[in-house]
């Protein structure tokens, strides 16, 4: 089956990219550069301008044609399909906070607290969690994000999102009906 070895492949290169990025900055130094990180995260309010971005189109049109969107969602997935992304790869997060008004919310195969951190670190206010990457380590993923300040989102494949609204969930990310792949975020009241 291809996409299994595909999935298992991307699993690899996030765990590879990870190593990387803890060896070079442990886990105790990102926290304790929070104390002079400039950024907090920004309430995001249930806005309905959002656009989906991978970070090549951040770097080419977002930040060249300055562009006003109320949210930006930057989707990394992509990368690890290619290999172990660049530990610098995140650094997009940063500009884009420092260049744009945008609400910036960062969608990752988020599997660890670092990236977390390091994901508040770089300036964004928010995260979209994968339910089905995460299972039972939803909970404390969602539970860490808060306590950073991150409003999270999730992406989840369950039709029922009682369990979500519980846990403090901002918004899950749905498929548009009829659409190829197309997202749209909806807030959970």
């Amino acid at each position: 089956n291809h996409s299994r070895m595909q999935e298992i492949g991307i699993l690899e290169n996030l765990q590879k990219s990870l190593a990387l990025k803890e060896g070079m900055l442990s886990y105790e130094m990102l926290g304790k550069s929070l104390s002079y990180n400039p950024y907090l995260p920004r309430v995001i309010p249930q806005t309905k301008d959002c656009v989906f971005v991978t970070p090549d189109e951040v770097l080419e049109k977002l930040l060249k044609e300055n562009t006003h969107t109320d949210c930006v969602i930057v989707n990394f997935k992509g990368l690890y399909e290619i290999g172990a992304p660049s530990v610098f790869n995140l650094e997009v997060l940063g500009l884009l906070r420092r260049h744009a008004s945008s609400l910036i919310v960062h969608q990752d195969l988020f599997i660890s607290h670092y990236q977390l951190l390091e994901s508040l670190v770089q300036g964004s206010d928010g995260v979209v969690l994968d339910e089905e990457l995460l299972k039972e380590d939803l909970k404390g993923m969602v539970e860490f994000s808060w306590r950073l300040g991150l409003s999270v989102f999730v992406e989840t494949h369950k039709q029922d999102y009682t369990h979500l609204k519980d846990l403090g969930v901002l918004g899950v990310l749905e498929k548009v009906p009829h659409s190829q792949n197309q997202k749209r975020i909806v807030f959970l009241d």
